[in-house]
């Protein structure tokens, strides 16, 4: 276990980050990770992102019924905070999925193409209004 994480670069390390190779005074304080509750809810979005274009149209519906629900869940209502949060992590994840559609294939196209994925994205869009999914509707060619 430990060999291969010694043989994977670790993405967010200093190696990677741009501003660190252009010659300049080393930073006083390097950039701290995202704390760990962050960074499961940000590898979440990027799996759901990087799962969703594959999966079949019942596959698809199923996802989008999950965020469907827990967009609409009474227990935000008692926590705004919360509620922004999952809304902003569901719009992420929606958009990356639908940027990933491109690469997936004709089949993943076939599969959002279907009346029950689109509606379910319609909705989640009209839930989550805001001007950010007013952006990710533009995306997908509908006007919420």
């Amino acid at each position: 276990m430990l060999t291969v994480q010694l043989s994977h670069p670790i993405i967010r390390s200093l190696e990677h980050d741009f501003l660190e190779v252009l010659p300049s005074r080393p930073l006083p304080n390097p950039p701290r990770p995202a704390p760990p509750q962050t960074g499961v809810v940000d590898s979440g979005v990027e799996l759901f992102a990087a799962i969703f274009p594959h999966q079949s149209a019942e596959g698809q519906v199923q996802s989008l019924a999950s965020l469907s629900s827990h967009v609409r869940s009474s227990k935000l209502e008692r926590n705004p905070g919360r509620k922004q949060a999952v809304v902003a992590n569901t719009m992420a994840a929606l958009s990356r999925s639908l940027a990933n559609m491109d690469g997936a294939g004709a089949k993943a196209r076939r599969a959002l193409g279907s009346a029950q994925v689109t509606d379910l994205i319609k909705s989640l869009l009209q839930v989550c209004y805001s001007p950010c999914s007013q952006v990710h509707a533009n995306k997908i060619g509908c006007r919420t």
